[in-house]
């Protein structure tokens, strides 16, 4: 869960490289972050603070999402954009 538990982002054993971020508030996906290898880990950054972009906004606050991949790169995942690293 995103800490404001907006979010949830899973990981099915099926499709190990395969993100899914669920937005509760709306009920909808968010996001399906598709990776090139499995997806080590994920964690949500419980200091992020920009304002939200989707849906019926939270002020003052912005899930961020990262995630490890077998890859040697970090993904960033928030509503507004997804980076690598």
């Amino acid at each position: 869960w995103s800490p404001d538990e907006r979010y949830l982002a899973t990981r099915h054993d099926g499709m190990p490289s395969t993100v899914w971020v669920w937005d509760i508030r709306c009920l909808t996906l968010a996001a399906l972050l598709m990776h090139r290898s499995h997806v080590r880990s994920i964690a949500w950054d419980p200091a992020a603070t920009e304002p939200t972009r989707s849906c019926q906004e939270h002020p003052g606050f912005e899930a961020r999402l990262a995630i490890s991949t077998a890859d040697a790169r970090m993904f960033l995942w928030s509503p507004g954009a997804a980076v690598a690293l």
